[in-house]
Parts: structure tokens; C-alpha cells; sequence
């Protein structure tokens, strides 16, 4: 068990090539994924980059069980706070902003008035590092070398042969992470959609038009910089999980030193998920 983000994760080998995944999660009140953050403009920019940083300290416990998540993506990290929301379409007010504890909406409808944590979801793509699988996730947070992985096994295919499926590293999720990490700044897709047009090959192509180090809309240079490097072409590039970790975190509490440490503190101690049952605390 962890306390950070992930939800527990414990596998158990049922017979020969089927594993079982089981998820126990201690949260209150899902309230929002990190997609929905645009929003919610009490979400600001050092908010962001902390539920970020909760985000990939997460893939760090993930990684360090030599699992590839292999579909990250902002609809995959949701948001849970230690107080309620009211129903988002907010339908007693229309027209009005969301109301979060419609009890005392004044006191905390602002999102750093709650004690919050990114908590990811949805492992059930994932697959252990190293492996060949068929191709997975969402387009526009797949890296360059699955597509082109994934374009040549089609190519075999049409030749009548077997073909290979694309090998899952733990650099696929950096990638997915630093496309994360541009929306959330910018409120954009680093890869966005072909306009008019919705079919694979569409994406094929803007993935593989994609040039880490022609990004726009983002002034900080060690932000840009990070962004660009967890998105580079050559997967062994990429930095690891460990030091996106530390980045994001040097980040942060440039960002926001005066609420860092609040920002970095276990979420059971703060609230923002339930204490973990005893008889699960040694899984």
C-alpha cells in the first residue's frame, strides 16, 4: 500500500497468461478528472502542477513494479477531495458556477480551500515492461515508436505476414506524461486532432509530425524544456520516472513555496483520501 496517489494495486496469476488485476482505492469524493480542469478557473496554474506531481509519484510506485500503464491520459487521473461537490450542471442555479459543499459554498467553492490529490485510474491496459502487446491508449498521448511499431506490423500484415506488436516501455508513459503536462499548462493537446477528419491514419500522421522541440505557448524554459525532453523521439532519450519526479517537484515549489508543503503532504494525513484498513496496510 502507498499513500500518494495510484490506487492499491494487487495481481494475482489465475493459470498461464491471464493475470488478475485487483484495485481498492480509499477515496471520499471523486469529484472531477484533470481533463475537467479547464474548467475550473480556482484550479490555477501551481494547483495543476501539484495534482501533476501527485500523478506521476503514482507511475513511480507503478514503474517501480515494472508496469507500463500504457493508457495515460487526463480522463485516467481523477481528482478527490476531502469535501463533497455539488452536481456540476448545478441545477437548483443554471448558469451559475459549481457549488462544492452547497453547505458553505463561500468557504469552498475555491479549490485551494479543499485539501485535494490526483489519484490515477483505470490500469486496466496495463501491461509489464518489456513486452509486445497490440497497440493501446488514446491518440494523441501514444508515442511516435508505437505508431510506427503499430504501422509496420499493418504493413507486414498486408504482405501476408505476422507482423510484431509494438514493445511497451516505461517511455511510453513518460510521453503520455509530458502530453499531460503540456494540456494542463496550456489547456491544449500537445498533439491535437486532424481537423475533419477522425480516422487512424489521421492520427498516424500528426503523431508522427510531432516535433518535441517545436512546442509553443509555454514561456517557463525549464517547464518547456521538461516537456520537451519526456516527449523526445528516441524513447531512450526520455528521462526516467525518478527524475520527473524530482523536476516536477523543483517546479512546484518554485511555483507555489509558500503551499508546497501543504501541496506534498501524505493525503490521508490531510484528508484527502480515508485512512487504509488494517488488514490491507502490509499488501
Amino acid at each position: 500500500m502507498h499513500p500518494t496517489l495510484i490506487t492499491s494495486l494487487v495481481s494475482y496469476k489465475i493459470s498461464r497468461g491471464l493475470t488478475c488485476w485487483f484495485l481498492f482505492t480509499t477515496a471520499k469524493h471523486y469529484f472531477t478528472t484533470i481533463y475537467k480542469l479547464s474548467e475550473h478557473t480556482s484550479a490555477i496554474w501551481p494547483q495543476r502542477l501539484a495534482f501533476f506531481l501527485h500523478t506521476v509519484k503514482g507511475i513511480r510506485k507503478l514503474h517501480s513494479a515494472n508496469i507500463v500503464h500504457a493508457d495515460l491520459k487526463p480522463e485516467n487521473v481523477m481528482i478527490n477531495c476531502d469535501k463533497p461537490c455539488a452536481d456540476p450542471r448545478n441545477r437548483e442555479n443554471p448558469g451559475l458556477p459549481i457549488q462544492c459543499d452547497p453547505e458553505n459554498p463561500s468557504k469552498t467553492q475555491n479549490m485551494a480551500a479543499r485539501s485535494c490529490v490526483a489519484v490515477v485510474i483505470d490500469v486496466g491496459l496495463a501491461v509489464e515492461a518489456g513486452k509486445d502487446d497490440s497497440l493501446r491508449g488514446t491518440p494523441g498521448f501514444i508515442s511516435k515508436e508505437l505508431v510506427v511499431a503499430e504501422l509496420a506490423r499493418q504493413a507486414d500484415r498486408r504482405k501476408g505476414l505476422e507482423g510484431k506488436y509494438p514493445v511497451y516501455q516505461k517511455s511510453v508513459d513518460i510521453f503520455a506524461l509530458g502530453a499531460m503536462l503540456y494540456e494542463l499548462h496550456t489547456n491544449i493537446p500537445l498533439i491535437p486532432a486532424v481537423s475533419g477528419c477522425e480516422t487512424n491514419d489521421c492520427w498516424y500522421r500528426a503523431t508522427k509530425a510531432y516535433k518535441p522541440n517545436g512546442i509553443s505557448g509555454v514561456h517557463d524554459f525549464k517547464l518547456k524544456t521538461l516537456i520537451s525532453e519526456m516527449t523526445a523521439d528516441d524513447p531512450e532519450s526520455r528521462h526516467d520516472i525518478d527524475y520527473v519526479v524530482d523536476e516536477v517537484d523543483k517546479l512546484l515549489k518554485k511555483e507555489d513555496p509558500t503551499g508546497y508543503d501543504e501541496h506534498v503532504k501524505d493525503p490521508y494525513e490531510r484528508g484527502a483520501l480515508q485512512a487504509v484498513p488494517a488488514c490491507l496496510q502490509n499488501i
